[in-house]
């Protein structure tokens, strides 16, 4: 229960001109009231005051809570009415605080726009030019256009920085931001906009531009002295020159239709000393003020840019200049070039491969190294091996093989236990063995080298040149019927890998009359025959040839490459059943020879 204090009561009392006599408890419960807030008296208040004869003290405190609700509308009015209006557009629809005020001034929505952060944020906006994020969110939670608050802080920043910051309009549609705009993009004016300034008394506007104006037009003439670009004598900032020059001095490149604008101005050395520009800025080199077009730097920069490997002379000349971190870029970038090169599987040339070495680029020679091994599998067709990795024999036997160089024995096992023996490298291996003999011929004229030349030059698939080298060989000047025997068994063959297999026969008679003994013209006979699609007459020589050691596997290869060749594809097939009729798990591997037959 409120209880008087007799002091304050009294203070009361003579501050709102009461007698002393009066002690009603009420009446100090409503002038304590009114002494907090005068608008926290109700009606019930000031109808006791009237009741009880405080005529006075009512007409008082109702006079003064008229006065703070108009003086609370007449802020709010004269405050926030003109700041709405003036920023309305920043918001897709009218935010919820300016509801009611905007079409109804009682003092409920007055105090309730005061009270709101909106006003306080616009009226910080209108007069600082800025707000701060989290300003800026308060408002986006009150349907901001964010778009137009963009616009407008950049207006207004502009508007500071042109000294107009008193010029009253604020919209992005105004004349004012697209003049300032033009201004600072160091965009001429038109005479409009000169008008426009003028007409509103914007002075400091009008010379800040005239300043800048001229200005860039120094700058634009000192850009043409430094490009050789005076032939040209258009000095306007809105000049395409003006715009080219002045991305030149940012270090940028010319983009073609400024190649084609400046040739066809008939500047071409602006072009060139653009060119070297741009190679400085690519190549870190913006501290050598040399533009001279016949300056060595320029010559280095376009080696470099070329892709062309400097010599030490020029190494030496960056390195004098202290223009190091060039020489580290242009390093750099030859690697990248090689390792592209290398990718797109180019084959790299002495001079860069030299230079790899020089650098012990390791990363360079491991591509390289690992893009040889690929080729030279493409070159001796055995794609399909897969692995790549550098340390294990087929890289090695590969490059002997690329350098003509002779296989050894685990080499060639190596090779057959992979199942990649038999393919271009089978040809390479028996040319470098044929190749190896006929040296070896040459030296020591040991005619047993005679046989293993024809022999490998055959396996190699080259025929005539077997039969080339047993061609002038004089027989009646042999001892050895072996050697005679040898010499002419190679020689039959080489005439049946033509297909002159009369010939043929004749050597290997020949050689049979020489050694009766030995298995091999016995074995070119029976192939002559299956050649000749002798089935009967070939089994009998195949047999002679097993009884003087021959072995039924060799005998099947000469069978093999006989069917392979046959033409006549009727008796082909014939000889193929009987193959199959003798031994079908034998012969199997023959029926991948046989006719397909056409469905009727």
């Amino acid at each position: 229960m409120l209880m008087a204090d007799e002091k304050t009561f009294a203070k009361l009392k003579t501050k709102y001109n009461v007698s002393q006599d009066n002690n009603s408890d009420f009446l100090y419960f409503i002038l304590a009231k009114a002494d907090l807030d005068v608008d926290l008296l109700n009606d019930i208040d000031l109808n006791w005051l009237g009741e009880n004869n405080f005529l006075e003290l009512y007409q008082i405190l109702s006079k003064t809570q008229e006065d703070k609700v108009n003086k609370i509308k007449s802020f709010a009015q004269n405050n926030f009415a003109s700041i709405y209006k003036k920023y309305s557009f920043l918001f897709t629809s009218t935010p919820v605080e300016w509801l009611g005020f905007k079409h109804d001034f009682d003092l409920k929505y007055a105090t309730k726009a005061i009270r709101g952060s909106i006003a306080s944020i616009l009226i910080k906006l209108d007069r600082e030019g800025n707000l701060n994020q989290g300003e800026i969110n308060y408002l986006k939670l009150n349907r901001l256009d964010e778009f137009k608050l963009t616009q407008l802080l950049n207006f207004l920043s502009l508007k500071r920085k042109y000294n107009v910051w008193d010029y009253p309009h604020v919209l992005p549609d105004d004349r004012l931001y697209h003049i300032l705009k033009k201004i600072d993009s160091h965009i001429q004016l038109t005479d409009k906009d000169a008008q426009f300034i003028k007409n509103h008394n914007l002075t400091s506007v009008l010379e800040i531009y005239e300043l800048q104006q001229k200005k860039i037009k120094e700058e634009f003439n000192q850009l043409k002295q430094k490009y050789q670009a005076t032939d040209y004598l258009d000095s306007s900032p809105n000049s395409f020159l003006f715009k080219i020059l002045t991305n030149l001095e940012l270090g940028k490149f010319l983009e073609v239709n400024e190649i084609n604008w400046l040739q066809a101005n008939n500047l071409t050395d602006t072009i060139k000393i653009a060119d070297l520009i741009a190679l400085k800025f690519k190549y870190k080199a913006v501290t050598n003020e040399d533009l001279s077009l016949s300056s060595h730097l320029y010559k280095v920069l376009k080696k470099i840019d070329s892709n062309i490997i400097l010599p030490e002379s020029d190494i030496n000349f960056l390195k004098k200049r202290k223009l190091t971190e060039i020489i580290d870029l242009a390093i750099n970038q030859y690697a990248d070039y090689l390792i592209n090169q290398i990718q797109l599987g180019q084959e790299l040339d002495k001079a860069q491969l030299e230079w790899i070495d020089k650098l012990d680029r390791k990363d360079i020679i491991q591509r390289v190294k690992i893009q040889h091994f690929i080729k030279l599998k493409q070159i001796y067709q055995i794609d399909d091996f897969r692995d790549d990795f550098l340390e294990i024999p087929l890289y090695l036997i590969l490059q002997k093989l690329e350098q003509n160089q002779r296989l050894e024995a685990p080499e060639i096992l190596y090779l057959q236990e992979n199942h990649i023996f038999y393919s271009k490298i089978y040809v390479c291996y028996h040319t470098i063995e044929a190749q190896f003999y006929e040296a070896n011929y040459k030296e020591t004229g040991n005619k047993w080298n005679i046989p293993n030349i024809s022999s490998h030059w055959r396996k190699a698939d080259e025929p005539k040149k077997a039969l080339q080298s047993t061609d002038n060989v004089a027989l009646d000047k042999i001892k050895e019927n072996k050697l005679k025997s040898a010499i002419l068994t190679t020689r039959g063959g080489a005439f049946r890998d033509i297909s002159d297999l009369d010939k043929a026969e004749e050597c290997a008679m020949k050689a049979i009359a020489f050694q009766p003994s030995s298995h091999h013209p016995y074995t070119l006979m029976g192939a002559i025959c299956y050649d000749r699609y002798q089935h009967y007459e070939g089994e009998q020589w195949f047999a002679k040839a097993i009884a003087r050691g021959a072995s039924p596997e060799s005998i099947d290869e000469e069978i093999k490459k006989s069917i392979a060749r046959m033409e006549d594809k009727v008796k082909r097939d014939q000889l193929i059943k009987k193959l199959l009729e003798k031994d079908p798990k034998r012969y199997s591997w023959s029926k991948k020879y046989l006719s397909k037959k056409k469905n009727k």
